[in-house]
């Protein structure tokens, strides 16, 4: 991050932020305008799911979101060739930690995202809500890796979003029998250690069916967490029966949150449609022209900022 010395002689002042106010569509209501403003269902869903780096199991993503529909999926170790997720529908926003073993994939184009932090083994977005924004981290921890650094990264991401609505998906390889396993170990400590000290909520349910199965073990390593500001819109949590093609299985969260997002309609003008953008330009350019020499005060500013943007 780039710091400014105040000893500079020349400094940038910063501008004051004021609030737009909102779009008043009854004006000008014989003009077409651009703005389109979209509310998701109330529902907002996500689901988790390492994939033991598979071919098979990647593959199946796309039946298994058009069977649930999620908003998202928090996902470790996918599959990787060529230093590159493989498998994911071009559709499909991809976000990954630098490592590729944690990603966020996002099947709705209507999601707007932000890319919050890449690290190693966490990666975090953030996604606007009707009510506040929620940011979403996927990470991974081996069994032989460092589980203090992967921790911090985590830590890192949480401190700068103290009273933020945050939902972490995560695969620790930790043994703790707070969900399940009935051996303690370091590693259990912790991960205890560090839920309580970032005052985070376990959503996992206790007596849920194992994650982690194979003929020999079986397991509760994949954990879904929140902070204290989304534990009220926790819906629901459940491992899901459908078939991963993983030695893990798909959970699922159910949130009360729905999503916003706000479209603009365009019109592609290098191959033609000059007559069209000119016949719903022309009746508001008159006006926008009277607006803009008639501004005088911010508020007036503020007005024809509104009147451009639909």
């Amino acid at each position: 991050m780039a710091h400014v010395n105040s000893q500079d002689s020349h400094k940038i002042p910063t501008p004051a932020i004021t609030q737009l106010p909102q779009l008043n569509h009854s004006s000008h209501s014989d003009l077409a305008f651009n703005f389109n403003q979209t509310i998701s269902q109330p529902f907002f869903e996500i689901i988790q799911i390492n994939l033991c780096k598979t071919k098979a199991a990647t593959d199946i993503f796309e039946e298994t979101a058009d069977k649930y529909n999620p908003d998202f999926f928090l996902a470790q170790e996918p599959h990787v060739s060529k230093d590159k997720i493989q498998g994911i529908p071009q559709t499909w926003k991809v976000q990954a930690s630098t490592s590729l073993k944690a990603a966020i994939f996002t099947p709705k184009t209507s999601q707007k995202t932000t890319l919050l932090a890449i690290k190693p083994n966490t990666v975090a977005i953030k996604v606007q809500t009707a009510t506040a924004p929620i940011t979403l981290i996927s990470l991974y921890s081996s069994p032989y890796s460092n589980l203090g650094e992967t921790l911090q990264e985590m830590s890192d991401i949480i401190s700068s979003l103290r009273g933020e609505k945050i939902i972490i998906g995560a695969d620790l390889n930790g043994p703790p029998n707070l969900w399940g396993y009935k051996n303690k170990d370091k590693r259990e400590e912790t991960i205890l250690y560090f839920i309580l000290a970032n005052s985070l909520f376990l959503i996992n349910k206790q007596g849920a069916p194992p994650t982690f199965h194979t003929p020999r073990a079986q397991g509760w390593p994949d954990l879904t967490l929140c902070s204290q500001e989304l534990i009220d819109s926790i819906d629901n949590w459940d491992v899901l029966e459908n078939s991963s093609l993983s030695d893990h299985s798909y959970s699922k969260t159910s949130l009360s949150a729905s999503s916003q997002f706000i479209s603009f309609k365009r019109y592609k003008t290098k191959f033609g449609n000059h007559a069209k953008l000119t016949k719903h330009l022309l009746p508001s350019i008159e006006i926008l022209q009277q607006e803009i020499v008639s501004i005088n005060d911010q508020h007036s500013l503020n007005q024809v900022t509104s009147s451009l943007q639909r």
